[in-house]
């Protein structure tokens, strides 16, 4: 089986104490059947530690403590489970995270999740066009129906028109639409932000600052940020366009999401502008990892946005 990873995947890793917004704050982490089989028969005072922290009702997970902080999470941001017993001693989704994988009948694909700072910076850094690395891994190679070899092929087709670099982004979208043969719609930002107040807002906020966008003069998407919003159109494709397609029959989902996440992205630039006259790397990460944390990390939000632009 082929085992199917962005160009900079590699080059991942978590920075611990140094990350601004640490996944071990505000996130309920439900433990796998393995791992808590681990922690209920731990000796020490870390199994008894672990026992005690431990929801253990329906799917076990972590207790969270003041500000919603991970009891394992101490006071310099660090993981004391890694500390005390190594990094074998977490459970799967502490161990994947930000990961994300895809299976297909001859492939896994395995990307990283926005919502992290450093997958979100690792891959706005990015000064070529994004490339898919392919490394063999164990797992059973499965006949490929037409269906998903079809949408493959248009994945493909998609990526190339996107990274076209001697057209404006805005053309390329638009190209790629027209691909796909549907017609890309102009809605308005206000249309947008309008959907996403009613949504959940799991960031403090999140939802003042669209509000703001909403009084600003200009939300235009403007060319100087095109290689930005080329990553993110990137990064749709490869995480929604074949398993979206293939087990909802939307895979026009990551181009209308993607159009819908250029105006929203846009529109927190500017804001950014308006307020310090300036757009460094560290804003534009920090917006691109705010959009991914409530839109795409809410399955409730994810859909609400999906039969919206249907």
């Amino acid at each position: 089986m082929k085992r199917m990873i962005p160009n900079y995947y590699s080059q991942f890793h978590c920075i611990a104490s140094a990350c601004k917004h640490s996944c071990c704050v505000g996130w309920e982490v439900d433990i796998d059947e393995d791992s808590a089989e681990v922690y209920r028969t731990m000796e020490g005072t870390l199994g008894e530690r672990l026992r005690a922290n431990i929801e253990w009702e329906e799917t076990p997970h972590f207790r969270l403590g003041a500000d919603e902080r991970c009891p394992f999470l101490n006071g310099e941001n660090l993981c004391d489970l890694i500390l005390d017993a190594g990094e074998e001693t977490l459970c799967q989704i502490c161990t994947d995270h930000p990961r994300y994988r895809s299976w297909f009948a001859d492939r896994v694909e395995e990307g990283l999740g926005l919502c992290c700072e450093e997958a979100a910076r690792l891959m706005l850094t990015q000064e070529e066009p994004i490339t898919l690395l392919e490394e063999e891994t164990e797992g059973e190679t499965l006949e490929a129906e037409e269906e998903y070899l079809t949408l493959l092929r248009e994945r493909d087709a998609l990526w190339k028109t996107l990274q076209n670099r001697e057209k404006p982004l805005e053309y390329r979208l638009c190209e790629a639409f027209s691909l796909c043969g549907i017609t890309m719609e102009h809605r308005p930002l206000s249309e947008d932000i309008a959907l996403l107040l009613e949504l959940e807002g799991l960031e403090e906020g999140w939802k003042t600052d669209l509000e703001e966008v909403l009084t600003l003069p200009d939300t235009q998407w403007q060319q100087e940020w095109d290689r930005d919003g080329e990553h993110l159109l990137w990064y749709l494709l490869f995480r929604y366009y074949l398993s979206w397609g293939l087990s909802r029959w939307e895979e026009d989902f990551a181009l209308r999401f993607g159009a819908f996440s250029l105006r929203l992205l846009g529109g927190l630039y500017h804001l950014i502008l308006h307020r310090k006259g300036t757009l460094t790397l560290e804003d534009r990460v920090e917006q691109l990892r705010r959009w991914s944390a409530e839109l795409e990390y809410s399955e409730e939000n994810l859909d609400a946005i999906a039969e919206a632009l249907e």
